[in-house]
């Protein structure tokens, strides 16, 4: 069953150390998927933070 889950996010191209944050939703089996899909968004911080994950801040479950 896919769930919608609502991921805070940096995003941004100024270069390493600045962003923004922006929340974005994503639909996803699991919260593992989740946040896959959200770091993999165009925008989203890669560079190191790809690997880790750091640049997705939070994943949470939105009610249906």
């Amino acid at each position: 069953v896919m769930q919608t889950y609502e991921c805070l996010v940096k995003m941004g191209h100024a270069g390493a150390g600045r962003s923004l944050e922006r929340s974005v939703r994503v639909r996803a089996a699991d919260f593992l998927s989740a946040l896959r899909i959200a770091k993999s968004l165009p925008g989203v911080k890669k560079g190191a933070q790809r690997f880790s994950g750091a640049s997705v801040l939070r994943v949470s479950l939105v009610p249906a």
